[in-house]
């Protein structure tokens, strides 16, 4: 076999075995529906594949919206809301590759959960400063108001 997952397959409840290794598969692998309960097993060998780390395959990185949460704990020292952190840490810009870096090319080692529109990853940048960037996998519908919903919640935090 050859080509993408189709991500419909996701609405079949009774599915309850699916073993397309050894195949010429590429694209994320679903990860919603019976596809959350399948073992990394059912995937192996297909080289094109990527998906949640813990399918054994590299994360999607080409379709993804990205926020960082810079956690209150810099350099060692816990930040008080009171303190004056706010000009240091936000707002902030990071490339890609900064974040990359950071998370050890979005290592499944730095993974710290995933949900219906994509993953979580711990990470640490260059300044010693540790983060946590969410990855949005953006062909999932519904993808764009989800982010828009987090972001307009991190500004109401931050003002």
């Amino acid at each position: 076999m050859s080509g993408v997952t189709p991500k419909s397959l996701e609405a079949l409840k009774q599915l309850d075995s699916f073993n397309v290794s050894f195949n010429r598969l590429h694209g994320e692998i679903p990860n919603g529906g019976p596809f959350a309960d399948l073992p990394y097993q059912s995937f192996v060998s297909n080289e094109g594949l990527c998906g949640n780390p813990k399918m054994h395959v590299q994360a999607c990185h080409g379709l993804a919206l990205v926020i960082v949460f810079v956690l209150m704990r810099r350099h060692g020292k816990t930040i008080k809301a009171d303190d004056e952190w706010l000009p240091d840490v936000a707002p902030q810009r990071f490339s890609y590759y900064d974040l990359q870096r950071a998370t050890q090319d979005f290592n499944g080692n730095n993974l710290l959960g995933s949900g219906s529109f994509g993953f979580v990853y711990k990470g640490a940048l260059t300044d010693g400063t540790i983060v946590a960037v969410k990855v949005f996998n953006v062909q999932i519908e519904g993808t764009f108001q989800t982010f828009d919903r987090e972001c307009e919640i991190l500004r109401n935090l931050l003002s």
